[in-house]
């Protein structure tokens, strides 16, 4: 089999592949190192099933023979992309099943392995969803982006690593939750159809988008499918099974009392919030009203600590409340220029509810 790249293929492919390895390195099971080429009707495509995620993109290429063929991803990788683009000028199977590509002076030489059933493999993994409707990008990525930063790490309690999606009349909106605050884009009904996708699977998806400015989309019982015109993606989900976990936390938001609103500077208080981490040892910080002034403090027992004082515009009645510092810093980075913080009682509890660009967050206080 003969194939060459051009510039603009391999710089495509290169951008590609990098995600495929970004993915193929999340999985802590089940990763798979073949990196599968497709020829069919002497068009080249490579596709990669590994785990929790899949991907599929045609290369536009021309080649002589449709016999697929797999090679090491990270052979592949490290070779291609340490390879001078411009400089590719021929890639071949010989006949000794290597691939083997480069130019007059350089060349890299590849072990590959024949792979049975490619169609079969194909049709499994990118061919068995149907009726794609069409995907607002930007609107699943804003779902991602605002509420993901919320979820528990991946090695953490289930479903609290995840992120939760419900989907209706092709509009996203998200949930996410690691006990400590919740994030919640958009409106969330019972009766939306849900999905939950992993911290790793929802990153994926937004590097997909960079790969065009269409997509379409399709959810099958276990997997999300993300579709464009050289393209198939898919990662694993869960339908339904963990919605009342997180409706219930959204009651948070509606069940709760007000306290008192206070509207300050993000970027004033994100300097302080910044400043007390960086010399407190505390992970957590005071927030302490009193009058038209917000003092915030950390203090480490036997080590010292740090504070630092905002002044209000208006005046607020006495409250003290103790938050976990980086939940206060990473919220922040999320939320409008003048951040209204709302506190709210629930059961004794001090919330704190803040809503920025069509999303609520909630911080629960350490007591």
């Amino acid at each position: 089999m003969k194939f060459a790249f051009d510039k603009t293929q391999v710089l495509r492919f290169l951008s590609f592949l990098n995600r495929i390895e970004k993915s193929r390195l999340v999985q802590r099971e089940n990763k798979n190192n073949s990196l599968v080429f497709f020829p069919k009707d002497n068009n080249l495509s490579i596709f990669l099933e590994c785990g929790i995620s899949g991907c599929y993109f045609d290369l536009h290429t021309s080649c002589t023979e449709n016999d697929s063929f797999s090679v090491d991803i990270s052979s592949f990788y490290n070779a291609i992309s340490n390879f001078p683009v411009d400089d590719i000028q021929f890639a071949y199977i010989s006949d000794k099943n290597s691939l083997i590509m480069g130019n007059k002076k350089t060349k890299v030489v590849l072990e590959t392995s024949l792979v049975e059933d490619a169609d079969k493999l194909h049709i499994d993994f990118f061919s068995t969803a149907s009726e794609y409707n069409s995907l607002d990008a930007k609107n699943l990525s804003e779902a991602i982006n605002n509420t993901s930063f919320c979820t528990a790490p991946e090695y953490d309690e289930f479903p609290y690593s995840s992120l939760l999606l419900f989907e209706d009349n092709n509009v996203f909106n998200s949930v996410a939750s690691d006990k400590h605050r919740i994030a919640l884009f958009g409106e969330t009904y019972s009766e939306q159809k849900s999905i939950l996708i992993s911290k790793s699977s929802s990153d994926l998806i937004n590097n997909v988008f960079l790969f065009s400015d269409k997509f379409q989309y399709t959810i099958t019982k276990s997997k999300f499918y993300i579709k464009w015109d050289s393209g198939v993606f898919f990662t694993s989900c869960e339908n339904n099974t963990y919605q009342s976990v997180f409706q219930n936390l959204v009651n948070f938001f509606n069940d709760a009392i007000d306290i008192f609103s206070i509207t300050i500077s993000r970027d004033e208080l994100q300097k302080s919030m910044k400043f007390i981490s960086s010399i407190s040892s505390s992970h957590t910080v005071n927030f302490s009203f009193k009058s038209n002034t917000l003092n915030l403090s950390a203090v480490t027992s036997g080590k010292g600590g740090a504070s630092d004082k905002i002044m209000l515009d208006v005046e607020v009645e006495s409250f003290d409340a103790m938050y976990l510092s980086n939940h206060i810093i990473k919220l922040l980075d999320h939320v409008s220029k003048n951040v209204t913080f709302h506190f709210k009682d629930y059961n004794s509890f001090s919330l704190l509810i803040v809503e920025s660009e069509n999303t609520k967050y909630l911080v629960f206080p350490m007591q």
